[in-house]
């Protein structure tokens, strides 16, 4: 027997006829409820198997993603599973390939055939066996079909230990990448023969790949031979149409300093963004030193900061090397302050006031300077209404970032010269660390030691989730 159901009203009636009527069919029902099974892969397998229509939306998750490894198979296993398997390949959007030796570009780019719809590829701990003599190296021609990125990442790979003449092909297998990433483990010693660098010039022509696109790079820890040709005038090429830039591990030394120096005085007049993560590498104890002071924020117990130093070396002489000012396009400046390490934690002051030495060089036609704050987790484990409820439960120890010298950096960034400059403290919490509620309260401490910058309404804040 069926029961009817009234209508309450004609607005009840509208709302429930725009609900139902967002799926305009029985199978967009369907896909949304696989959609939403995306990370399940037990429900998505079971799904694959209830009916045949359901089979592609099911496959489109479990086929997203995909690794190759020698441990699970040879490389030419790999290339003709995929091959065969055509009815997956095309559903393969993110593919990481690890730990192979003795493959060529001609295996890689057989591989990138094969999958049709790749957005993002991982190259980790692959070694290209072809010689650099070898025809298919030192000719920058395009392929066939060359493939178009949103990221590639290129770690611990021979194609960077052994330069441009190697790294350069790699990249001429694809047309565009909207970001590169690449790094490897950090060469010892100092560019001492300059000879490879001045023969860049006559090798620029043969070994960059004309077709080519880059438009974000981010430069991890690399051997300071790639570096150095890498920011070679040559090399011009490679950085025509890169706009944004990112530091992660490759300015951890002053003489990894001045090779970016000469990075951004003979391609940085189109950067526009550039990116610095401050490395507690660059603290010396020798040299120009000048007293810090604690800032007092606050009445806070069982403090787990690092011992005040009576003396930081002063840097600002030292980066000047790095030529800034010569980023003539730069709009955004971001300065990452990494904390969540013991080391980091360690000699968190130095590092901060290092990196308040560089804010002095940037360039007055910068519009926005963010500085991305890592605490380190302390073991805290607060509910954010205590604060609120109990007002004699001690409150949570100081974090170093509420210790620091910010006096400094307000008189720095808010000089006359920045007319028109907005500046963003953001706390980037980490999963299963502080509350939201601790990150604000970080954010507001430091915001009473910032008065010039508060007078001028340049500051925001912000406490972004990672």
């Amino acid at each position: 027997m069926f029961t009817v159901t009234p209508i309450r009203s004609l607005q009840d009636f509208r709302r429930d006829k725009y609900r139902y009527d967002q799926f305009e069919s029985t199978a967009e029902i369907t896909d949304t409820i696989i959609d939403n099974l995306h990370d399940n892969r037990r429900a998505l397998k079971a799904c694959s198997l209830v009916r045949r229509d359901w089979k592609p939306a099911a496959r489109l998750h479990l086929f997203n993603s995909m690794s190759a490894a020698p441990e699970k198979c040879s490389f030419n296993e790999t290339v003709a599973f995929l091959v065969s398997k055509v009815d997956i390949a095309p559903h393969i959007e993110h593919f990481s390939l690890s730990g192979y030796r003795g493959i060529s570009f001609a295996d890689l780019e057989a591989l990138l055939k094969t999958l049709p719809n790749l957005r993002t590829l991982t190259i980790s701990g692959v070694y290209i066996s072809k010689s650099l003599s070898d025809p298919e190296v030192t000719t920058a021609s395009a392929p066939s079909t060359p493939a178009s990125l949103d990221t590639l990442r290129i770690k611990e790979c021979n194609v960077i230990e052994e330069g441009v003449d190697t790294f350069f092909p790699l990249l001429g297998l694809f047309s565009r990448i909207d970001h590169l990433y690449i790094s490897t483990w950090r060469g010892s010693g100092l560019v001492r023969n300059s000879r490879d660098l001045d023969d860049l010039e006559d090798r620029m022509g043969f070994i960059f790949p004309p077709h080519l696109q880059i438009l974000n790079l981010t430069l991890g820890s690399l051997p300071m031979k790639f570096l150095a040709q890498l920011c070679h005038p040559w090399s011009l090429p490679f950085w025509e149409s890169i706009h944004n830039i990112d530091l992660q591990g490759v300015a951890a030394s002053w003489a990894e300093i001045k090779q970016l120096g000469n990075l951004f005085s003979s391609h940085g007049s189109q950067l526009r963004r550039v990116s610095i993560k401050a490395s507690p590498s660059l603290v010396q104890p020798e040299g120009h030193v000048r007293t810090v002071r604690p800032l007092g924020l606050g009445v806070y117990f069982n403090t787990d900061l690092p011992p005040l130093p009576a003396q930081i070396r002063d840097t600002k002489k030292d980066w000047k090397a790095l030529r800034l000012k010569e980023c003539a396009a730069l709009e955004a400046f971001t300065l990452i302050l990494d904390h969540k390490s013991d080391d980091d934690h360690r000699v968190g002051r130095e590092t901060f006031s290092i990196a308040v030495d560089l804010l002095t060089h940037l360039p007055s036609h910068v519009r926005q300077v963010r500085i991305d704050m890592i605490p380190r987790f302390n073991g805290e484990r607060m509910d954010p209404l205590i604060f609120d409820t109990r007002p004699f439960e001690s409150p949570p120890a100081k974090l170093l970032f509420e210790d620091l010298d910010w006096q400094t950096l307000d008189k720095v960034l808010s000089a006359p010269r920045f007319d028109n400059l907005t500046v963003i403290l953001e706390v980037v919490r980490l999963k299963d660390t502080f509350t939201r509620r601790r990150c604000w309260a970080v954010v507001d401490n430091i915001r009473d030691y910032l008065p010039l910058l508060s007078s001028r309404n340049m500051l925001a804040f912000a406490v972004r989730d990672e």
